[in-house]
């Protein structure tokens, strides 16, 4: 045998090796952390939204904002240009949460919040999702919840988002938050966040026909809502606990319906 023609085989599978070894090596140690980088600054990104999100709610219901405004929420991150597999997310509309029941001698309608949720999926960094509820942004690890920048739950009950009855003169407004038919998106794209404010019912009051409004506090957020309703209602309060007559002023519905595609 030729042993001229055998050393540059053994050269070739000697190369070989190595650069199975290098790309072994960099497929345990450096990919991970360069993908891990990216998820971090995917979910940063998330997060962003999420605020953005809670602004906005904020600005229409205040404001009672007639039109639509929106935000976008990426589903999926962690690429890189070497390796461009993403991971996904979830968007999801929670049930809603009765908040106040206004009703008449002929009409009822009840206002409600929703939350909504980002859920990763095949995360490359850590399961951490996000939570608006309550005008409070959490941040999610499976069932865990916790306030993003408060240190307790305590403190975050303090911020709560409270303000669902304005009085102006002898007018006040109801705002109502409701989710619109599709409640979740999947996937690894961009998800979008519509939010659209629609002025709703309106109840007008006299001796004869009351409006009564009934805050359920079963719940921690509606007794904190009802701190708020009493303050602004005050002087319409009646014997029982949440619960308001009115004669001598409407009442009128703002609708704020929460979509995603």
């Amino acid at each position: 045998m030729n042993d001229d023609a055998i050393s540059p085989v053994v050269a070739v599978m000697m190369i070989l090796v190595v650069i199975v070894t290098l790309f072994s090596i960099w497929n345990a140690t450096y990919l991970p952390d360069l993908k891990q980088s990216a998820e971090v600054g995917h979910i940063r990104e998330v997060e962003a939204s999420f605020h953005t999100i809670d602004e906005n709610i904020r600005n229409m219901i205040v404001l009672r904002r007639t039109g639509v405004m929106t935000v976008t929420v990426p589903l999926g991150g962690g690429d890189i240009v070497i390796h461009q597999s993403r991971s996904g997310g979830n968007l999801t509309l929670g049930h809603p949460e009765k908040v106040i029941t206004v009703e008449n001698s002929t009409v009822t309608r009840e206002t409600s919040v929703i939350p909504i949720t980002y859920s990763p999926v095949s995360n490359f960094w850590q399961n951490i999702g996000y939570e608006w509820r309550y005008g409070i942004v959490n941040v999610t690890k499976g069932s865990v919840s916790t306030p993003r920048f408060y240190g307790n739950y305590s403190q975050a009950k303090d911020d709560w988002f409270t303000g669902m009855v304005n009085r102006e003169g002898q007018e006040i407004f109801l705002a109502n938050i409701i989710a619109a038919p599709h409640l979740s998106v999947s996937g690894n794209g961009i998800a979008q966040v519509r939010m659209e404010g629609q002025p709703g019912i309106v109840f007008i009051a006299d001796v004869g026909n009351p409006i009564n409004l009934t805050v359920d506090t079963s719940t921690e957020y509606g007794k904190k809502v009802n701190e708020s309703v009493s303050s602004e209602l005050y002087g319409y309060w009646n014997q029982a606990e949440g619960r308001y007559s009115i004669t001598d002023s409407s009442v009128s519905l703002y609708n704020l319906t929460i979509s995603i595609r």
